[in-house]
């Protein structure tokens, strides 16, 4: 009797097809690597999160992303390539950061077209502050205007200049507010105002009888002798007559009081005089 212990054709041939089919099994699930970076990243700037799927090439598979308020995900670039029979799918995921601080770590969906959903969680993003740790947004300075050397310079030298302009204006106002004509000048509005206030200062002979009026000595003459010679103008004139009057109401002996008046117009007279001869605009009557 033989024995039965060799194993038909048929067996032969079931456990040969098994052989061919076995790594079609053994690879009929996706081989799925990825690689996400842990280095700090700034607000706006991309993350690439590399992504790399194998499956075989009669299945199919689609990648999304999980939705973040914080993250925007999306896919920068994929690349297919067939390698021993296989699909090798990379993808480059781009994750930016819209907040400083991140409420939740980026993900992204594998899906197959069973509906089968295999879920890849990558690392909590940093976000690296340039501002120190206010959550708020800031404008940045504009920096400050570089001088240059030559600039320095010349900027100096038109500083020394306005300087020096300004000293020699003032200076020159100086000498011109002390020259005798101005020092006249002065005493005439200074004996108007005291005239205004009905008192009769007693330097208003001597302003009345100045040289710089007449243009002789005027001290030697009389009142009425002036009023001769001023008689060819009507300011000497006027002048003359106010002294006149001066001279009368302070030998009368009486109680009448001075012509006010007639000393203010005198004293408008005599600065008129005076402006007309240095070239001076006429003051307007008060």
């Amino acid at each position: 009797m033989k024995r039965q212990d060799a194993k038909s054709p048929s067996q032969k041939c079931l456990v040969f097809v098994l052989l061919l089919l076995a790594p079609v099994f053994a690879f009929a699930e996706p081989q799925i690597k990825h690689f996400f970076p842990d280095h700090p990243v700034l607000l706006g700037q991309p993350l690439f999160w590399i992504v790399e799927i194998r499956y075989p090439l009669w299945e199919s598979y689609e990648l999304k992303s999980a939705s973040c308020s914080d993250l925007k995900i999306s896919v920068a670039s994929r690349k297919l390539q067939e390698v021993a029979g296989e699909i090798r799918a990379v993808y480059r995921i781009a994750v930016i950061p819209t907040a400083l601080k991140i409420s939740c770590v980026p993900s992204v969906m594998v899906s197959d077209e069973k509906g089968q959903t295999t879920v890849l969680n990558g690392k909590p993003v940093i976000v690296g502050t340039i501002s120190g740790d206010a959550a708020n947004i800031k404008m940045p300075r504009l920096p400050a205007p570089v001088i240059q050397p030559g600039n320095y310079n010349a900027l100096l030298y038109a500083m020394l200049i306005i300087v020096g302009a300004l000293g020699a204006a003032l200076l020159a106002k100086r000498i011109y507010n002390n020259s005798p004509t101005q020092k006249f000048l002065r005493d005439l509005r200074k004996a108007a105002l005291e005239v205004q206030k009905d008192r009769l200062p007693i330097q208003v002979w001597r302003l009345l009888r100045s040289e710089m009026i007449w243009g002789f000595p005027a001290e030697a003459y009389t009142p009425a002798q002036l009023q001769e010679r001023g008689a060819q103008d009507r300011r000497l004139l006027g002048i003359a007559v106010a002294l006149r009057s001066l001279e009368a109401w302070r030998y009368s002996g009486s109680t009448g009081s001075w012509d006010k008046g007639l000393v203010k117009k005198a004293l408008e007279h005599a600065e008129n005089v005076m402006r007309a001869k240095t070239a001076l605009p006429k003051r307007s009557a008060a």
